[in-house]
């Protein structure tokens, strides 16, 4: 299954002069096609902001290679370690050549220092994606709830069926 990251676009709700401040203070990273740009146990130590290109999120299950999604230019990754300080809980792999700006914790310690209202819109912007991709997983899972429960009364109904055959 195909799925497409959150159409909200980071920097969103910033102005010009913001947005230029913001990546004053993060660290440029090109991450070539099909290279990782983080691994699932890895240590958190910031995220992403997709300047240019797009990453697959996935995760290995049974032995099997799980694609979580699709993160295009203008959305984030990594987020959820930012705020939890927890290992990374999937891996991201360059599907095109990937320039991205990353803001670790120290540098947004920096941003806050410096201007802690564009300290709050950047936690604000962060928020609302993951409040995004949150419904959108809820989606998937009343839809997968749905298959299976219309599997389990297809089983069900065939049942007899095969009884009386």
């Amino acid at each position: 299954m195909k799925k497409e990251s959150s159409s909200k676009v980071f920097f969103q709700s910033l102005e010009e002069n913001e947005i230029a401040e913001v990546i004053s203070f993060a660290d440029v990273i090109i991450t070539t096609q099909n290279e990782l740009l983080f691994r699932r146990g890895d240590e958190s130590d910031g995220f992403y902001i997709i300047s240019n290109g797009r990453l697959e999120i996935f995760s290995h299950e049974k032995g099997e290679e799980v694609r979580l999604g699709i993160i295009k230019a203008g959305s984030i990754v990594g987020e959820i370690g930012f705020l939890d300080s927890q290992e990374r809980t999937a891996s991201a792999r360059a599907i095109t050549d990937v320039v991205s700006l990353k803001i670790s914790l120290d540098i947004f310690t920096k941003l806050e220092e410096a201007n802690i209202k564009l300290a709050i819109k950047v936690m604000q912007e962060i928020q609302s994606i993951l409040a995004e991709r949150l419904r959108q997983s809820d989606k998937l899972l009343v839809d997968y709830q749905t298959v299976k429960v219309d599997d389990t009364l297809l089983q069900k109904l065939n049942k007899p069926l095969r009884q009386t055959i």
